[in-house]
């Protein structure tokens, strides 16, 4: 996360293990890049190159969190337009730090099969429910 409101409630309303760090967005005239900084390392950025125009459709989703030995369900809602998508055309290349290492532990970077994007979002999230505990 990028702002500290945004982090402080996804961690202490849905559990979600998150953190302030610098994520720099720019948008170009054929593709769309993102670089994560953590510690003042780049640990990841991404290059998404735009597709064609694409139907969203509204999406529900159930998203787990664990954390201090308690499992949390939060649902949530997702409505979008303006949303394009295209084969492949997205490009990661990982960094150094912790969170590289484990992308590549993942066996990050992989070529993309697809990529798409959403040009306007909105999101609705219920309280999170515990569904199970240590």
């Amino acid at each position: 996360m990028n702002q500290e409101f945004t982090c402080t409630a996804g961690r202490e309303i849905w559990g979600f293990p998150k953190f302030v760090t610098p994520i720099e967005i720019n948008e170009e005239l054929r593709a769309d890049r993102c670089v994560l900084t953590v510690d003042g390392r780049m640990a990841l950025t991404m290059t998404l190159r735009r597709g064609l125009p694409a139907p969203m459709r509204s999406t529900a989703v159930d998203a787990f969190s664990f954390g201090d030995g308690v499992l949390r369900r939060t649902k949530w809602e997702l409505r979008g337009s303006k949303s394009r998508m295209r084969l492949g055309g997205a490009a990661v290349e990982l960094g150094t730090g912790v969170i590289a290492d484990e992308l590549r532990s993942l066996g990050l970077p992989k070529r993309a099969l697809m990529s798409g994007c959403i040009g306007e979002v909105q999101m609705t999230f219920q309280a999170a429910e515990v569904v199970g505990d240590r």
